[in-house]
């Protein structure tokens, strides 16, 4: 797909070590969710479902399970958001190098930049999720990053043979790319993930800018809120939203 124009102003790109140490960053902005409010979220596996009931937590997914895909229910599901609605976004390693990663605001890629390239293709994977909502008319103030662990990393791009790079440098170089875009178009960036998955896919970084809220997956304590601690926290940011195990009909969302 072609490059995606470059933002302005967008801040200057921070520098990237081999295994950057979590960092102090700023703090979070105000919690988006009342605490203890619940919801659910949706994307493309529920096409052709009946949604859930509506409810002041709705989160729909922009993707058809990868960066530069699109959900095809994404406008319905939308719908039935309403006026809840915020949105989320997959991401994961470019799978080769072309006109989704060689250009952007890191600049124009040679072949074997492998920190240029992962950083544009963030950037532009993240433009592309914000085209797709904006194209519906969509235009939400709060957008997930979904970073998941799926199957074993690869080399870097990983020729579709791998979800993500086993280079946790540019793993996080293409988050960060992906959070700027979305900080530049105005809207609110947050990561859904689990700390032992952000560890696996990044090697535990704090990125760059704003401390990043988390939605935590995978909470199978009672009560809940027991996972809004700090315990369970990663990148650097706080907990905004769980994700309730076991889903049942639907994945079950609550605020902290």
């Amino acid at each position: 797909m072609p490059a995606l124009p470059a933002v302005p102003g967008l801040p200057p790109l921070p520098g990237l070590s081999p295994a950057p140490p979590p960092t102090a960053v700023p703090s979070a902005p105000p919690a988006r969710y009342r605490a203890g409010t619940t919801g659910y979220d949706v994307s493309w596996p529920q096409c052709g479902s009946p949604y859930p009931p509506s409810a002041p937590v709705a989160v729909v997914g922009v993707n058809d399970g990868r960066a530069f895909t699109t959900n095809p229910c994404l406008a319905s599901e939308a719908s039935w958001a309403g006026s809840s609605l915020d949105t989320y976004m997959n991401l994961n390693s470019p799978a080769a190098v072309s006109a989704a990663d060689d250009t952007g605001p890191a600049g124009t890629c040679p072949a074997r930049d492998g920190t240029c390239l992962a950083y544009d293709d963030g950037y532009n994977a993240a433009r592309q999720a914000l085209q797709l909502a904006a194209t519906d008319g969509l235009h939400p103030r709060m957008w997930w990053l979904d970073i998941e662990t799926v199957g074993r990393c690869g080399s870097f791009p990983t020729a579709g043979d791998a979800y993500w790079s086993c280079n946790r440098s540019l793993n996080a170089r293409t988050i960060q790319g992906a959070l700027d875009a979305l900080r530049a178009s105005g809207a609110e960036a947050a990561i859904s993930s689990t700390s032992y998955q952000w560890s696996q896919i990044t090697g535990g970084v704090s990125p760059g800018g704003p401390a990043v809220p988390n939605w935590l997956a995978g909470d199978t304590t009672s009560p809940p809120s027991s996972w809004c601690s700090g315990t369970h926290d990663f990148a650097g940011g706080p907990a905004w939203l769980l994700q309730l195990w076991p889903a049942h009909a639907y994945d079950r969302d609550q605020a902290c």
